[in-house]
């Protein structure tokens, strides 16, 4: 996980009224109806800010989509958002292995994002979600156990990419750790839109020693055909962007 502590001293949100007179400027300016809120947490984990930013939002009357924690929906939230004009929400659930989420530190588990994603339908809000391919300790049934998840939680949009190491997380500064042997800085073909890879093969920027902490590493070859073939099921499926 990136190290933001270093930079800041934690999240910092905007006062709801100043959400509400920008988004009330936006309007009276250039005519907008609709917004993409961009912050990974567009919804502010502690009940009370969230109600008060989603009310601001819903008294300017416009429809948006943005993105949160899978943690960070309640039955009570989820039906303020839709209320307040949200119509599309993306969620970070990651990987459906629990070991994985763990060896991470994403502090979520499986179940609770399958429960996310349904609770937010039942809402009528559209659920977009982003899965990472390649984490360490994914078991070799990986594609069989997403795609079994996908089926059964039923997302609208599975947006899809593949584990890469960046520098600034506790991964690339102990590599040794997560029983990776070899991390390269070269991002050219990681690029996790699937519309580039028609002609060819994305790449890893790391590799996986034979025996790591967790058991058997899958070799680069493996993690990147489980990808592809995650990716062309989800095409199959239309649960991908063009």
């Amino acid at each position: 996980m990136p190290r933001t502590k270093e930079y800041g001293l934690g999240i910092r949100y905007r006062r709801p009224a100043f959400i509400e007179q920008e988004i009330e400027y936006l309007k009276r300016e250039y005519h907008i109806g609709a917004i993409s809120l961009l912050d990974e947490i567009c919804i502010p984990l502690n009940r009370a800010k969230a109600i008060e930013h989603l009310e601001a939002i819903g008294r300017t009357g416009v429809v948006w989509k943005g993105q949160c924690r899978v943690d960070g929906i309640t039955p009570e939230l989820a039906k303020l958002a839709r209320q307040a004009g949200c119509v599309i929400m993306g969620l970070g659930v990651e990987s459906v292995s629990q070991r994985a989420l763990d060896i991470i530190n994403k502090r979520i588990n499986v179940a609770q994002a399958r429960d996310t994603i349904r609770l937010l339908k039942q809402n009528d809000i559209e659920v977009r979600i982003y899965m990472i391919i390649g984490l360490p300790s994914e078991p070799e049934d990986i594609v069989d156990q997403t795609w079994s998840f996908i089926e059964d939680a039923e997302p609208d949009l599975v947006h899809l990419s593949l584990f890469t190491v960046r520098p600034g997380t506790v991964i690339y500064d102990n590599p040794e750790q997560f029983g990776i042997k070899h991390i390269r800085t070269d991002w050219e073909d990681t690029m996790h839109m699937f519309g580039r890879y028609e002609h060819e093969t994305p790449a890893l920027t790391f590799e996986y020693e034979e025996q790591t902490p967790w058991g058997k590493g899958l070799s680069k070859e493996r993690i990147v055909n489980n990808y592809m073939e995650l990716q062309r099921r989800l095409k199959e499926h239309g649960l991908c962007t063009p």
